[in-house]
């Protein structure tokens, strides 16, 4: 069996490498090449456990989810509003992550869409 392996493609967008781009600074740069830690368990867990998964309150937990993710697009200067009050979605990626709030923003959605569904079930 031989393996391929692709130089280019789909994957190759999200490498850890650094990210080289005209328009960032050598500050920007270094940003770019730490590494993000999320305690992710212990951040899960304990904010089900403080906002109504212990009783089973689905419908609590996805309403913190909402304003904790509003809290912390707010603290970043990430809103999907602009200056004209015109609504444009902002979708995290790659390129755009500098800080691991960003991170923190990607699991309340999920959570968010977990207990949506779980509300539904």
């Amino acid at each position: 069996m031989s393996t391929k392996t692709a130089s280019s493609g789909a994957g190759s967008a999200l490498s850890n490498g650094p990210v080289s781009s005209p328009l960032l600074t050598k500050k920007d740069e270094d940003l770019y090449d730490k590494p993000l830690s999320l305690e992710l368990l212990d951040l899960v867990s304990e904010s089900q456990q403080q906002h109504g998964l212990r009783h089973s309150d689905y419908q609590r937990y996805r309403q913190y989810c909402s304003r904790r993710i509003r809290r912390l697009r707010k603290s970043l200067k990430f809103t999907n509003f602009s200056k004209g009050k015109r609504f444009q979605k902002r979708v995290v990626v790659a390129e755009s992550v500098r800080d691991v709030r960003f991170l923190h923003i990607l699991l309340m959605l999920s959570e968010r869409a977990w207990s949506w569904a779980m509300q539904l079930k």
